[in-house]
């Protein structure tokens, strides 16, 4: 089946993206903004005036395919939202005061609800 793709105002096939689409990752090298770097940058003007291709090609991990396709996915898992029922300082102060509570630690659980109270009275803040 042939789509068209709007923004590109042309044809398609439907697979394409499903056969690229790990581009990202194998093929997502971006020359000026790369996922990581395995040599110093340049820190003064005269490093830098004295910076060559080789010394840029050494600090690009082009030959550590391992770390690069490691490091490309660092930007997704910083990214990555939480899950806000189970996943929020909310929440674990929430079981940690629960546990407090059941396992009879009074000192423990009036700490645990004091700051829950203040986090709940800064919600609006935040």
């Amino acid at each position: 089946m042939l789509v068209r793709i709007p923004h590109y105002g042309g044809i398609t096939l439907r697979a394409w993206s499903a056969v690229n689409y790990l581009q990202d990752y194998y093929q997502g090298f971006v020359i000026h903004k790369p996922s990581c770097l395995f040599a110093q940058p340049p820190t003064s003007l005269e490093s830098l005036l004295a910076y060559t291709e080789q010394d840029l090609i050494k600090a690009l991990p082009i030959n550590h395919t391992y770390e690069w396709l490691l490091s490309s996915h660092v930007p997704y898992l910083l990214s990555f939202k939480p899950d806000e029922n189970i996943e929020t300082l909310i929440k674990c102060i929430k079981t940690a005061r629960a546990i407090a509570e059941n396992a009879k630690d009074t000192a423990a659980y009036e700490v645990l609800d004091t700051f829950h109270q203040e986090l709940k009275a800064s919600e609006a803040e935040f």
